[in-house]
């Protein structure tokens, strides 16, 4: 292995194993990254919180030849990540360990976390957007009113012991206690008409939520915010409403708005929290940018899966 560590071949492992697959995977991850030829970066895997002195460390021997960056986790393993992983300018390779694993599906990745090694260790380089929200960078999804109540009540054990399932019981939940308010958004400068609703979502990425779309034709590569309110209704109409909700076509419904542009800000009736990739992150009044070409990725070959356009070359 000293022939790959002086060549390159390199990689930082980041590994949450509190994540519903990162303690179960892990051994078998370091296995694998071994016969494929490549050298992890220090003794092993690092913590989450440990990656800002690791990345420190390593930094110099990552960017000596064809270096990554490894993260096994789910999408708020990524989140907590980002401002380093941005500024790190090295490619970052998702292992989906978590939950939803949103960012992965974008992505056009394999949800087993092997066969995403191999793309992690095979795969092209490229670049994505991000989105921003009063400052705080974020991949997937940006929302305000049940999303906010669904991460609330999304506990870390209905998580590891319903995955999926656990997001159509919190988001029950949440409609018992999510109350209606007032907004005013301007989209790229123009101010549109106020309206009332109970849940606003702002995508970068294509899916949140384990899947869910958040508009048809969101790209995680396309420089465009898409965003959408949902007026209030009884919780019959909503669930009614939710295949097409989870398939993005909003278009065909009524008491939903949608619009999109590069930046947006909101001011709302009341201080309400934010959530993005399903952490809370920020409070009303907000700004939401999007950040052109801002995370160097790696992805598959040849690309599949909607939420990727032709997806920028590094």
């Amino acid at each position: 292995m000293s022939a790959d560590a002086d060549t390159g071949r390199t990689c930082l492992l980041v590994l949450n194993t509190r994540s519903r697959g990162g303690e179960e995977h892990g051994d078998a991850i370091v296995e694998a990254i071994d016969r494929a030829g490549w050298t992890l970066a220090g003794d092993g895997p690092v913590a989450p919180e440990e990656f800002p002195a690791a990345l420190k460390t390593h930094r110099s021997r990552l960017g000596r030849g064809p270096g990554r960056i490894l993260v096994g986790g789910g999408d708020g393993t990524v989140h907590h990540l980002l401002p380093e992983l941005m500024a790190a300018e090295l490619p970052v390779a998702v292992l989906p360990l978590g939950t939803a694993n949103d960012l992965a599906r974008t992505l056009g990745l394999s949800l087993d976390p092997h066969e995403a090694l191999e793309t992690a260790l095979g795969g092209r380089v490229a670049r994505i957007d991000l989105g921003r929200v009063n400052d705080t960078p974020f991949a997937n999804v940006a929302s305000i009113g049940l999303g906010p109540e669904v991460t609330a009540r999304l506990s870390a054990s209905m998580k590891r012991d319903l995955g999926i399932v656990g997001y159509p019981l919190a988001l029950l939940r949440a409609y018992r206690e999510v109350r209606p308010f007032r907004c005013r958004v301007t989209v790229d400068g123009e101010r549109v008409p106020r309206f009332r609703a109970i849940h606003l979502a702002m995508g970068n990425g294509r899916y949140y939520g384990g899947g869910a779309t958040v508009f048809s034709d969101a790209r995680i590569d396309n420089q465009t915010l898409h965003f959408f309110g949902l007026s209030p209704e009884p919780f019959w109409r909503l669930v009614l409403k939710l295949p097409w909700l989870a398939l993005g076509r909003h278009r065909q419904l009524s008491n939903i708005r949608t619009l999109h542009g590069r930046t947006l800000e909101l001011r709302i009736s009341r201080t309400l929290p934010i959530s993005a990739d399903g952490e809370l992150v920020a409070e009303t009044p907000a700004r939401f940018e999007v950040v052109p070409r801002a995370l160097v990725v790696v992805v598959p070959e040849t690309p599949d899966g909607p939420g990727l356009g032709a997806v920028g070359e590094r």
